[in-house]
């Protein structure tokens, strides 16, 4: 089985995550890891508390600078972060792509309609007076402008990585909200496997999945298979809230990938992708 040294998706204090950048050194090097990279969510405006202040992004890049040079040799520790696509915050993207990053991930966590925001992950109430506020509770309405967001971010090109893609469905435990295996609701999820292969944007099975009320990785099974039918390059990370999450359900997940089809996955290392062969 194959042993998964390296993580791209890690939050610390600077956004929504509890573990300063250090301790996930630490862990990292305990479990000897040969590459993590920190990713905290792009600024998005004072109003929403989760990402970081745009006043702290020159100390939270000297922290990780120190760190990697702390680690020099051990271990490599990469900069990155996590943008959001969000219609009506674009100028966020524009001002973060000044600076030089090793990797960007793209992800949707909030969609807009009507001046009503529906916030997809935050919370199950959350997500259900989204739904009604904005969409009148027509769930199929919200996942399609979900996944036609996700769409953009995938065919953009602006991003190295596509994260948690069907995060719409996190709170969807005994299809709650909708049916996983609906076919309209395949047939949109498809739609940004389509964008990635035609983008060439990687896209990372998110293991956090499987501690969230769904209990499935993001993607699901089938779009991973999608995936390898249609080229798509991957990779594996932990959207780390904490040091001890940065390889959270890796061995279980490598272990099921083979029958998804997976052979290789993908790293980032000495600022080049390359693929990792899934014995």
């Amino acid at each position: 089985m194959l042993y998964w040294p390296y993580n791209y998706h890690a939050h610390t204090p600077y956004g929504d995550g509890h573990s300063p950048a250090a301790d996930y050194g630490t862990a990292a090097v305990v479990r000897k890891m040969q590459c993590i990279g920190i990713s905290e969510h792009a600024p998005l405006g004072a109003d929403v508390d989760w990402t970081m202040d745009a006043g702290k992004v020159p100390a939270y890049r000297a922290e990780l600078e120190a760190l990697r040079e702390q680690h020099r040799g051990e271990l490599e520790v990469l900069l990155g972060l996590e943008c959001d696509w969000w219609a009506e915050r674009p100028e966020w993207y524009g001002r973060m792509s000044e600076y030089h990053w090793d990797f960007l991930i793209g992800s949707v966590h909030m969609i807009t309609r009507d001046s009503v925001t529906w916030a997809i992950d935050s919370s199950p109430e959350h997500f259900s007076d989204g739904v009604r506020q904005a969409f009148r509770g027509d769930i199929r309405a919200a996942c399609d402008a979900f996944f036609s967001a996700e769409w953009d971010a995938a065919a953009s090109g602006r991003f190295d990585i596509l994260g948690h893609f069907d995060l719409v469905k996190k709170f969807n435990k005994g299809g709650r909200y909708f049916d996983l295996d609906a076919p309209w609701y395949k047939e949109m999820a498809a739609s940004v496997v389509e964008a990635a292969a035609q983008s060439g944007t990687i896209v990372e099975i998110n293991t956090a999945g499987l501690d969230k009320p769904v209990g499935e990785y993001y993607p699901a099974p089938w779009l991973v298979a999608r995936c390898v039918e249609r080229g798509v390059r991957l990779t594996l990370s932990a959207d780390a809230h904490s040091s001890q999450e940065i390889r959270r359900h890796f061995d279980r997940v490598c272990q099921e990938l083979p029958s998804l089809g997976v052979r290789e996955l993908w790293r980032l290392t000495g600022g080049e992708w390359s693929a990792v062969p899934i014995a």
